[in-house]
C-alpha cells in the first residue's frame, strides 16, 4: 500500500509528516484552496523531501504546471479538475 498525505503549506506541519516516511507528499497549486501552498513554501523548504513531490492542480494552463515542476522540482503531478486526457499526457 503507498499512502499520499496532501494539502502541505506550513513549514513546521511538512516537517513532522515527512518523519513519518508517507510515499508522497502533496502541493495544491488552485489559488482559491486554503491549502494553496505558494505562498508559504519554497523550492528550498520541499528540497530535502524523501517522499514522491507531488503538485496537485485543479484546471491548469500548460504554463502553470511547467513552472510549477521548475520551480519547485516535483516528481509527480496530479490533476484534480477536467483536464483532457489530451492534456494530461502533454
Amino acid at each position: 500500500m503507498k499512502i499520499k498525505v496532501c494539502g502541505l503549506k506550513y513549514m513546521e506541519n511538512m516537517e513532522a509528516v515527512s518523519a513519518l516516511e508517507p510515499d508522497y507528499m502533496g502541493f495544491i497549486h488552485f489559488k482559491r484552496s486554503g491549502r494553496y501552498m505558494a505562498e508559504t513554501l519554497t523550492k528550498d523548504d520541499i528540497k530535502n523531501i524523501t517522499a514522491v513531490k507531488t503538485a496537485v492542480f485543479v484546471n491548469p494552463i500548460n504554463d502553470e504546471v511547467e513552472n510549477a515542476v521548475e520551480n519547485y522540482g516535483y516528481n509527480a503531478l496530479q490533476f484534480h479538475g477536467n483536464e483532457s486526457p489530451e492534456f494530461c499526457n502533454a
